[in-house]
């Protein structure tokens, strides 16, 4: 048998699909027939247990069927531990699963497991977003599925593999957004009417999935609809759990329901639903526990903060800058300089922020202060050779404290420093071409020099 033949089995390609063209023992690559450049790049790991293999095989034929997706296969299953939490396993399998990711050049790593006639699917990709970003697949999230091939729990995965996939270019962004979108015609039912076979612990995981399809799909094409589907796929799902019988499962949805509420408020301008995201992730806060799931009770808090920022910013509010405040600080007594660096630098910056923003707004000179050694703190991890976008993230906000300090205690040093963190930053937003801030940091270093030539 041809080693094509033995990879995708029973099922037949149709006219023009991919090839392989070369294997090793433990992976193989589907070329696209094209020399436009891939959509997305879909790194599979053969499915632990019995019956996995056939069933990737199965996947890897799905996955072909569609234009512009490149398929390579690891013929061995991603090892989870046995030792340890959830998260820490989940922790230690992506470890590996990055290095595998780097080393193809892959945009996504699926993997999982198969147990008697349940299918448990995993989603790793190699770009992760931003906290907050709707329909943003983490390391938690899940698809449970019969492993019974079916045209919906086809459709379903297939689905929920292109929208966890996070592509970095622009062009394989957009692309990606045309064949989702014929993808998602074929779910869109699902919500109200979900497929037969599925056991109730499946329909959460499986109505979250597809409200993160709607959401991504949203984001890559500006739908405005989608949203208001996945906020509906979500409230669906979670009318099948309870925090008591499903604690991650329902944590999960209730952050994925917030970050699309948050989405909305953007949207359409509209308060209440930027307050009912804040409610929503103080509702995740507030049930886990801090000794049990520190890393997701940080993180709640974390979103938390931040919808708070966006509120105070909006209603001229110090309280509740002041309560964003706090749940920062909350979640750095968790994420650590020494153990966590680089999600303690990130949840810094934003505490810098969020001071920043409060000491404006109220009188004196402590709070501003307490904004300038927080960046200060986070530009020696951010450095300028290693993370130059970052670095110039908050650069541009020491410059702001510096510049809003100087205002109130008319230091001249902390006016040059200004000037000397804008001008780096504005330099690094040149390289990358980032027109409208560098006129924004242009404006405000105008700002400071007049400031300096009138002392």
């Amino acid at each position: 048998m041809s080693l094509v033949k033995s990879l995708f089995g029973f099922l037949s390609p149709p006219q023009g699909a991919r090839r392989e063209t070369a294997a090793r023992s433990d992976r193989a690559f589907v070329p696209t027939d094209t020399a436009e450049p891939p959509a997305l790049v879909v790194l599979l790991s053969d499915f632990d247990g019995t019956g996995g293999a056939q069933y990737t095989s199965h996947v890897a034929a799905l996955l072909n069927r569609l234009p512009g997706i490149d398929i390579l296969r690891r013929t061995q299953p991603l090892p989870l531990a046995s030792a340890g939490s959830l998260g820490e396993r989940l922790a230690l399998a992506a470890e590996k699963g990055r290095e595998w990711l780097i080393a193809d050049k892959a945009d996504l790593l699926v993997w999982g497991r198969i147990e008697g006639a349940k299918l448990t699917v995993r989603f790793l990709p190699r770009a992760a977003e931003a906290d907050g970003r709707p329909g943003t697949f983490g390391l938690g999230d899940i698809l449970e599925l019969p492993s019974r091939v079916s045209d919906d729990f086809d459709s379903i995965l297939v689905a929920s593999i292109l929208a966890a996939g996070n592509p970095t270019k622009v062009a394989a962004r957009n692309r990606l957004g045309g064949i989702l979108g014929e993808v998602v015609a074929r779910v869109e039912g699902l919500v109200q009417q979900a497929p037969s076979g599925l056991a109730s612990d499946q329909l959460a995981p499986m109505l979250t999935c597809l409200g993160n399809v709607f959401a991504v799909q949203s984001r890559l094409t500006g739908e405005r609809s989608l949203l208001d589907r996945s906020v509906a796929a979500y409230k669906a799902a979670l009318d099948k759990i309870s925090p008591a019988e499903a604690q991650m499962t329902w944590a999960l949805t209730q952050s994925h329901l917030g970050d699309a509420l948050q989405a909305i408020a953007d949207r359409d301008k509209n308060p209440e639903s930027l307050k009912l995201a804040a409610d929503t992730y103080k509702s995740v806060a507030d049930t886990l526990g801090r000794g049990t799931y520190p890393y997701d009770w940080a993180l709640a808090h974390v979103r938390y903060g931040n919808a708070l920022y966006k509120i105070g910013v909006r209603e001229g509010k110090a309280k509740s800058l002041k309560e964003s405040a706090t749940a920062l600080e909350q979640a750095l007594s968790v994420y650590t300089r020494e153990s966590m660096p680089g999600r303690w630098s990130e949840t810094m910056n934003q505490f810098g922020t969020v001071l920043l923003a409060l000491g404006e707004q109220v009188t004196g000179t402590v709070i501003l202060e307490q904004a300038v050694a927080a960046f200060r703190k986070v530009l020696e991890i951010r450095r300028r050779e290693s993370v130059p976008m970052l670095w110039a993230q908050t650069a541009n906000n020491l410059g702001a404290a510096c510049f809003a300090l100087a205002k109130r205690n008319k230091s001249a040093a902390l006016l040059n420093e200004a000037a000397g963190c804008f001008e780096g930053a504005k330099e690094v937003y040149e390289e990358n071409k980032l027109t409208q801030t560098v006129l924004v940091i242009e404006n405000n270093l105008q700002r400071v020099h007049r400031l300096l030539g009138a002392r």
